[in-house]
């Protein structure tokens, strides 16, 4: 049952989403439909090659909403959540405003985001152009949807994937930067909406909503059910586990979040997925390092993703993209190519030395980085998500509620909560081997080894 309104001085949004021509109402923000959320005509028809779903479209519009709503409101250090109420038109709001989708709508952005969300929706003013349709011949066999980033998770994956189930397997959705990439000579679908936000927020725990809906669309209009989530094990449990206040957990890949979905998805488009996560037991590494040697992804290919989340006057120089090499994407990624054996040229990061004292003297000098400082807490906040996560056995463990959220995972996988306690410390212990493996090649005197001496 949809929860009761909150205040006026509650509210940190309130949004009305306008098709063009509309006003909005006196004391709420706006955005339209066609600026900050546009949708490309050719790329909708790319999109919907099954034939148009007005609902579906519908759903990508309400993705790209969250999407504008979280990035458009900055946080608050002291009380992180935030709360939105947000208005929306859609072809049928008797099926949206039902309780079994509003409802579920706003459990699934709840937990993804960690904000409240009150959603209304009303009838469209204006009838859709409808794009004309491009057929995609799909080929017999097509038994799965992947969202398909720059990530080296996602690559990985998506070649174990073809390794087991055969290249015609696969409806693949581009989520990154370009939607031209091509694996095994097969294209992917593109996601044919952007929003244009003044990115005040730079958490976007949203982007899991988007990744969901996305594949779950792809999935309906392929007539699949299932999903795949490409995160290892380290990346969809760590971030809410090893929360660092005043943030909340992070949930975007994890069990909990994709179990909501699936309760919105059934009701919304009548349809049911299933969203599997195949590494969720294992580290980033040992994801690489099969899919390296069982199913023949190159160095070349590997090294040549992307993992970095920081803005770009941290890894934009002189018409090239770096990443910055010590956020906890990029700090990951380092450990866990280096576990896997896999070598990478530090000239991909613009904070390459790790072996350097401080986090700016990490930094190439003739990158010339602006406010080098405001890189710190994010070199921080990794190393010790890096170090704590492979000490889930400790009495740190239990400072993070280790059993609370292995019974929490165990709910949302059907597992027992005794098993799930059992694959969480694994997992943890073979992170922790990594982890210190990597810390042995640093020199003695690297900031992260400092670091890590005072976390005990």
């Amino acid at each position: 049952m949809t929860s009761a309104l909150p205040s006026a001085s509650q509210i940190s949004m309130a949004l009305d989403v306008l098709e063009y021509g509309q006003r909005p109402r006196e004391g709420r923000a706006h955005c339209y439909i066609g600026d900050q959320i546009s949708f490309s005509t050719e790329a909708l028809g790319r999109y919907f090659f099954a034939g148009w779903n007005p609902t579906a479209y519908d759903l990508l519009l309400v993705a790209g909403v969250i999407e504008y709503c979280d990035l458009s409101k900055r946080r608050s250090t002291v009380h992180w959540p935030r709360t939105f109420q947000v208005r929306i038109p859609v072809h049928d709001p008797a099926l949206w405003n039902s309780p079994s989708v509003v409802d579920t709508l706003e459990a699934a952005a709840r937990i993804v985001t960690s904000d409240t969300w009150q959603f209304e929706f009303v009838r469209r003013q204006e009838a859709l152009a409808i794009p004309p349709t491009q057929p995609l011949p799909l080929p017999n066999g097509v038994s799965y949807t992947i969202a398909y980033s720059d990530g080296l998770d996602s690559k990985a994956v998506a070649e174990l994937l073809i390794e087991e189930f055969g290249p015609d397997a696969a409806l693949r959705i581009r989520v990154g930067q370009t939607g031209k990439d091509v694996i095994n000579r097969r294209a992917f679908i593109p996601v044919p909406f952007r929003v244009k936000a003044s990115r005040k927020e730079a958490s976007f725990r949203s982007r899991g909503f988007k990744f969901a809906a996305i594949s779950a669309v792809a999935a309906k209009l392929g007539n699949v059910n299932r999903i795949i989530v490409p995160e290892s094990g380290q990346g969809a449990l760590g971030p809410a586990i090893l929360n660092l206040r005043p943030t909340s957990p992070d949930y975007r890949n994890h069990p909990r979040f994709f179990r909501a979905m699936e309760r919105f998805i059934g009701a919304v488009l009548e349809h049911t997925v299933s969203f599997e996560q195949p590494r969720l037991w294992s580290t980033k590494a040992e994801t690489i390092r099969e899919a390296h040697n069982v199913a023949g992804l190159s160095v070349n290919e590997i090294t040549k993703t992307r993992s970095c989340w920081q803005k770009r006057n941290y890894v934009n120089f002189n018409g090239r993209f770096h990443q910055c090499g010590v956020c906890a994407a990029c700090l990951l990624r380092r450990v866990s190519l280096a576990a896997a054996g896999i070598p990478e040229d530090d000239e991909h990061y613009t904070f390459a030395n790790l072996s350097a004292p401080t986090v700016i003297e990490a930094a190439k000098p003739e990158l010339n980085v602006r406010n080098p400082r405001g890189i710190e807490p994010h070199a921080y906040a990794a190393c010790r998500h890096m170090h704590q996560f492979g000490q889930l056995k400790s009495n740190l463990g239990e400072r993070f509620g280790f059993r609370g959220h292995a019974s929490e995972i165990a709910r949302a996988t059907g597992a027992q909560a005794d098993e799930v306690e059992k694959r969480l410390v694994e997992l943890s212990e073979r992170h922790s081997a990594e982890w210190q493996s990597f810390l042995d090649g640093l020199d003695e005197r690297s900031f992260i080894k400092d670091l890590i001496r005072g976390l005990g």
